[in-house]
């Protein structure tokens, strides 16, 4: 199965994506920077460049599924 996965760079999403990579699946992750880049690469995920509010359907690679993930991460909110 082809998925797209928000905050494949964070905790929960990195043990997501290595649970669905053993599973036989293609991961297409969302990326922010080089860094989570990198990141995405090391678990063997493609990492897609594109912002949460700016995903494109092209972008999704007719994945099959898509996982949310991504939090805002801060010691406040608003």
């Amino acid at each position: 199965m082809k998925i797209f996965l928000t905050g494949a760079s964070g905790f929960i999403g990195t043990a997501t994506t290595r649970m669905l990579l053993k599973q036989g699946h293609v991961v297409y992750a969302m990326s922010r920077s080089e860094a989570s880049d990198k990141a995405i690469e090391s678990t063997g995920a493609i990492p897609i460049r594109c912002q949460l509010n700016e995903v494109t359907i092209e972008q999704l690679h007719q994945s099959d599924i898509v996982i949310h993930a991504a939090a805002m991460v801060e010691s406040w909110g608003r």
